[in-house]
């Protein structure tokens, strides 16, 4: 039945995030996704330094981040070097409201673009991490490369947390662009 409909699908019609989803679709079953991936492409819109898709037609049930994240999924599906990819994801990242994004959907979407985004760029981790709080000694934690999806409990004394707010500084040795905060 997918072929059927897909025979009778204009893809120069769809909006971002079905193109988005027929890429990665198509990537599954080891189809050519290049006239999607283009037409995703087109529907980009590049800034300074970002780069980024918008819903169509007002669609309530996808915002920029949603779109967004999703279009980068599928460009990581195909080339996860491409520079689009890379801003895409400083995009999302410079989008965020405080420790999530606008609502539960989004940061999931968002979640599983960074995932993606780490598993396939390794530069961008290191085997060891120093964390600070409010300028105490920083402790050094090592973790295994790969291990983006393991949880880590750092403890600190509760004597170094103040009222208000408090101060946590995680720096990483090592080259390449981590897009975090």
């Amino acid at each position: 039945t997918a072929s059927i409909v897909r025979a009778n699908m204009n893809p120069r019609k769809l909006d971002a995030v079905s193109l988005a989803f027929t890429v990665l679709i198509d990537k599954q079953l080891g189809r050519d996704p290049s006239m999607a991936l283009g037409l995703l492409m087109a529907k980009a819109i590049r800034g300074e330094g970002v780069t980024l898709w918008e819903p169509t037609h007002g669609d309530y049930r996808w915002n920029s981040l949603a779109v967004t994240a999703t279009a980068a999924l599928a460009l990581m599906s195909v080339d996860p070097a491409t520079e689009d990819c890379n801003k895409a994801i400083a995009w999302l990242m410079a989008n965020r409201t405080g420790s999530y994004w606008i609502d539960t959907r989004d940061t999931n979407w968002v979640l599983m673009a960074l995932s993606a985004f780490a598993e396939r760029h390794p530069e961008t981790g290191t085997n060891e991490a120093d964390v600070a709080v409010n300028g105490l000694q920083p402790t050094t934690n090592a973790y295994s490369r790969g291990a983006f999806n393991e949880e880590r409990t750092i403890e600190f004394p509760w004597s170094v947390l103040k009222p208000g707010r408090n101060e946590v500084i995680i720096r990483t040795p090592g080259k390449g662009v981590r897009f975090y905060s």
